[in-house]
């Protein structure tokens, strides 16, 4: 890895990223310069990202992640207070725990349609998160995965997820209208409760059951499409 006088930090290699920690020995090598580093470059050959590999950068605005890179690890990017715009390539098939965690300003994430798995609260706290869409190949929404996305007006299920965690989307204040899939198995509880500005709710037949207080609060709901 090098860094720059302009802050760019560029990793290059082959394989998989190592796994860090917080303390000691198991930080990254480049942890003692977070007050420089305000882009990541990671080049081709590195085929996963580690875990806290760059938890609590908070100067990082951009980061670039090539095709090849198959995982991006547990809180990978979490507090990466700065982090605006990520292009997460269509050869990443996992996302980690709490991977990109109260990243503020991230607006818009392109989930690619490889991605099978979303561990817990990976995009929790993402207040400034406008869209996502879920594509067809992750079977599960896991828990908090969206919570307190404050800002988050779109959502697109793809047909395919069976399961939304609990408290999925809870508090996701600026979503307006959701469709749920007919290919939901399980509906967690709470799993859209305190989305205070969702007005219209369509089910989709094929849905066997909803969780308790899924929609608890959801006081602007005024329109329900129930199948059958």
């Amino acid at each position: 890895w090098t860094l720059d006088s302009e802050g760019t930090l560029t990793i290059s290699g082959s394989g998989k990223m190592a796994d860090y920690g917080i303390d000691g020995s198991e930080r990254s090598p480049w942890r003692g310069l977070v007050e420089n580093i305000k882009t990541v470059k990671i080049c081709d050959g590195v085929t996963s990202i580690g875990d806290l590999a760059f938890f609590d950068h908070r100067l990082i605005t951009s980061v670039t992640i090539p095709e090849g890179v198959t995982r991006i690890g547990k809180q990978a990017f979490a507090e990466c207070w700065k982090l605006e715009r990520i292009n997460i390539p269509s050869s990443v098939t996992s996302i980690g725990t709490e991977a990109f965690y109260g990243c503020r300003n991230l607006e818009s994430v392109k989930l690619p349609e490889q991605l099978t798995s979303i561990g817990e609260s990976a995009f929790s706290n993402c207040t400034g998160l406008t869209s996502v869409t879920i594509p067809s190949g992750v079977e599960s929404i896991n828990s908090y995965t969206f919570n307190n996305c404050a800002m988050l007006k779109s959502v697109t299920l793809s047909y395919g997820i069976q399961n939304i965690g609990y408290c999925a989307f809870h508090k996701c204040n600026s979503l307006e209208a959701v469709t749920i899939p007919g290919s939901i198995v399980e509906f967690g509880t709470f799993a859209f409760s305190e989305c205070s500005g969702l007005s219209s709710l369509t089910l989709e037949d094929g849905i066997k059951k909803i969780g308790n207080c899924a929609f608890l609060e959801c006081n602007s709901l005024t329109a329900v499409t129930i199948p059958g």
